[in-house]
């Protein structure tokens, strides 16, 4: 799913079924953090395609982003999209699940964005997340964005995710 950067579980659903999700996250960036609100929303197009939003606010600006979910097959999706929060972003991330039981994930991978600001900007992670089915219809994703380049801030969110 994409902030590009928040719950990138690659979980793509049916044709047709669509999911929706609230989640705090804190964002770390050397000693300073910020606390934002994320609800999110989810549409598979087709078993392999997804269609995601995202809007997240802290208590001085917010954030808004879009993308899509490819399906690659094995367990790996690769996402596309684009946001808006200190910068305009273009988002791309490869992503794998594992099956670690009927009722759990675990999902890893590679994030990254382009920011355009003043000059072009590249920041990476490694994702690292579980998704627990709590009821037939609701999951707890706990996920956490490790930065890898300079201009990319450490991530933990936690949250809620309702499938219709």
């Amino acid at each position: 799913m994409g902030i590009s950067q928040l719950f990138n579980s690659g979980n793509l659903l049916d044709q047709g079924k669509f999911s929706a999700g609230v989640a705090p996250a804190y964002f770390i960036n050397g000693s300073n953090g910020t606390p934002l609100l994320f609800l999110y929303g989810n549409y598979n197009l087709r078993n392999d395609i997804a269609f995601n939003l995202k809007i997240g606010s802290s208590i001085s600006k917010a954030y808004f982003g879009a993308g899509m979910t490819w399906g690659l097959g094995n367990g790996f999706t690769l996402g596309t999209g684009v946001h808006n929060y200190d910068y305009f972003g273009i988002d791309l991330n490869v992503l794998y699940n594992a099956h670690l039981s009927k009722d759990a994930r675990l999902f890893t991978g590679l994030n990254s964005s382009v920011l355009f600001a003043s000059e072009a900007r590249l920041p990476i992670w490694i994702p690292l997340g579980v998704e627990v089915n709590i009821r037939e219809n609701l999951s707890f994703i706990l996920e956490t964005q490790i930065a890898i380049t300079k201009p990319a801030y450490h991530i933990i969110s936690a949250g809620v995710v309702y499938y219709f």
